[in-house]
């Protein structure tokens, strides 16, 4: 991916965020603060009790050209079972004068209409149309306050193989359930590859990170986000990148008999004592498997999908 191309994926997000035309900013902001705004905490009410994980947001191309289909992503087995849910959003007016955010809990309460399983049964993916929520925030003169993922975020294998094996990852998510319920923002957490992201790890489309993993980082994305110097297939590179690369949904935990297992990640925090032991992995899958929503959503050219775009679908 050239620097000019990069440049223009930076601009975009800055777009999303600012709403202000390109043109009007030179110069882009703190990346770190910007990919602060692209994940959402859901928390889930089942047989068991509460539990809460992460979800992200991905805007995809409407096939007109003029209009997004904004999703929110998360795992199919944080809402498994749920009774009823809501995420936490950053609500600001749609007055750029007016700086105030508002942090508020959305409800919904039927998670078999209210989310969209991936079409393949074995990935663990599930996502959420925002749509009509968005459409409703505008009768109050409100939008929901964030910085999409988008396709063109996404790197082609080029792009891959040129990324260093030593490339440090960042996940954005709510690992253990923190985060700051004052700014509703979650937390940065990094590590690095373990295994290729070019492979399929064990024949299925996912790939290993070192990093600390935890109960409520399912769904978290995964980020090659630099701001400086970073390291490349030609050695020492400066500047800006940002790519979206996968989604964490589970970890390797090993048995008591030393047998090593593939779990999905828990969503629950309950205080309990647990006999397998933490290998500080973390399973993720590729962030690829997210063109398969764009034929149920309405995009069915994923070279159209992957171009930049900039959607405004909160005004």
């Amino acid at each position: 991916m050239t620097t000019d191309r990069v440049h223009t994926i930076l601009l975009f997000l800055i777009t999303v965020v600012f709403g202000l035309p390109l043109a009007a900013r030179a110069e882009a902001p703190d990346l770190s603060r910007v990919l602060l705004k692209s994940t959402a905490r859901i928390e889930v009410t089942k047989a068991d009790g509460p539990h809460a994980g992460t979800g992200f947001f991905f805007f995809l191309k409407h096939p007109d050209g003029e209009q997004s289909v904004p999703l929110l992503i998360t795992c199919k087995h944080l809402l498994a079972g749920a009774q009823s849910g809501g995420i936490f959003l950053s609500i600001k007016s749609a007055d750029e004068k007016k700086e105030d955010i508002q942090v508020r809990r959305v409800a919904f309460e039927d998670t078999q209409s209210a989310w969209v399983p991936h079409p393949q049964q074995d990935v663990d993916l599930v996502a959420m149309p925002l749509a009509p929520l968005f459409r409703k925030l505008q009768e109050t003169k409100e939008m929901v306050d964030l910085t999409p993922l988008a396709p063109a975020l996404l790197p082609d294998e080029e792009t891959l193989r040129d990324i260093s094996l030593f490339s440090e990852v960042k996940i954005v998510g709510y690992p253990i359930g923190i985060w700051d319920q004052k700014t509703n923002l979650p937390l940065f957490r990094r590590g690095m590859f373990a295994s290729d992201p070019l492979q399929d790890f064990q024949g299925k489309p996912v790939f290993l990170i070192d990093a600390a993993i935890l109960p409520g980082s399912s769904g978290s994305p995964v980020l090659i986000a630099d701001e400086g110097s970073y390291a490349s297939k030609g050695g020492l590179s400066f500047g800006r990148r940002v790519f979206f690369v996968g989604v964490v949904f589970a970890t390797p935990l090993m048995q008591a008999k030393g047998q090593i297992e593939f779990r999905p990640l828990p969503t629950a925090f309950d205080a309990v004592s647990l006999t397998p032991v933490p290998t500080n992995l973390g399973v993720v899958l590729k962030a690829s498997l997210l063109a398969d929503f764009l034929k149920i959503f309405g995009v069915p050219e994923k070279e159209e999908a992957n171009k930049s775009v900039e959607p405004t679908p909160t005004r």
